[in-house]
């Protein structure tokens, strides 16, 4: 049972990393788990669980995480709420509960139970990191940005913290203290990509295209699976005058399984406009 408690934390980390896109890829990391205990597997072992002791709030809670981490929201869902029925001061459960939440999009609902994570304990800086990061999506950036002040208060290293706050500063346009966030992220986490991302993308707005480009060279070494970098680095090179290249870049970003829709359909629009544009090569 430790096992799938200390998934929690990894999952946390996961989830504020990426918010400039669905993270549908919030539950990858714990892929690690089926290596000795694949999803199905787990469900089975938790339901077991519940049958033994069916007023057990960890039982309902641990299944939910298995569901979660299938991407079963639905069911992961139902049995956080049925955690929360048996032990209405559980903590982790309300903050995954929020997760599913706003995997769904129901963003007002996930604040609400990061609300009630933070009550339950006000020092919890992972909550007021995902709070930020809901309010974040909902365009309510100053109220993100105080959630993720707070949790810089709780937790002076937290990397991810700065850099989603630097990301909040970034959509206000408000590029020195986003890039000064950044700063402070990479001093803490030198191999943490979203702050070079987040960099690449002030830099962009600026027309400092060869720290742009440089930026999302190195969000990209660090983390290849990142789908975004990919088309934000491709308007880059469309900017400069290199329009095969920011093709190029398109198509790679399609084909990272992206969930921006927004995105994917400029990545289209842009890669039929250029190419209508760029004469065959002989």
């Amino acid at each position: 049972m430790k096992k799938w408690h200390s998934l929690l934390l990894v999952i946390f980390t996961l989830f504020l990393v990426y918010f400039t896109i669905l993270p549908m890829q919030v539950f990858a990391e714990t892929a690690s788990v089926k290596n000795t205990l694949a999803d199905e597997e787990a469900i089975t072992l938790f339901t077991k669980e519940i049958a033994v002791d069916p007023q057990k709030a960890e039982g309902y809670f641990n299944r939910g995480l298995a569901y979660a981490h299938k991407q079963d929201y639905d069911h992961a869902g139902r049995d956080f709420d049925k955690a929360l029925s048996i032990n209405p001061r559980y903590e982790e459960a309300y903050v995954q509960r929020g997760i599913v939440y706003f995997l769904q999009r129901q963003h007002d609902k996930a604040i609400i139970d990061f609300d009630k994570a933070i009550a339950i304990n006000p020092k919890n800086y992972v909550a007021y990191a995902l709070r930020g990061t809901a309010y974040a999506y909902k365009n309510a950036y100053d109220k993100a940005i105080s959630d993720f002040d707070q949790a810089i208060s709780i937790n002076p290293v937290f990397a991810e913290a700065y850099a989603n706050r630097g990301l909040a500063y970034y959509y206000k346009q408000d590029y020195s203290k986003a890039i000064e966030d950044c700063n402070k992220s990479i001093a803490i986490n030198p191999l943490f990509g979203k702050a070079y991302s987040v960099q690449g993308r002030v830099f962009t707005e600026r027309n400092e295209f060869a720290q742009a480009i440089e930026n999302f060279d190195k969000a990209i070494s660090l983390d290849p699976t990142i789908a975004n970098n990919y088309y934000y680095q491709g308007t880059v090179y469309e900017k400069t005058d290199c329009p095969q290249k920011a093709v190029s870049l398109y198509h790679t970003f399609l084909n990272s399984h992206p969930q921006d829709d927004k995105l994917i359909a400029a990545a289209k629009d842009r890669i039929k406009t250029l190419e209508d544009l760029t004469p065959p090569s002989n």
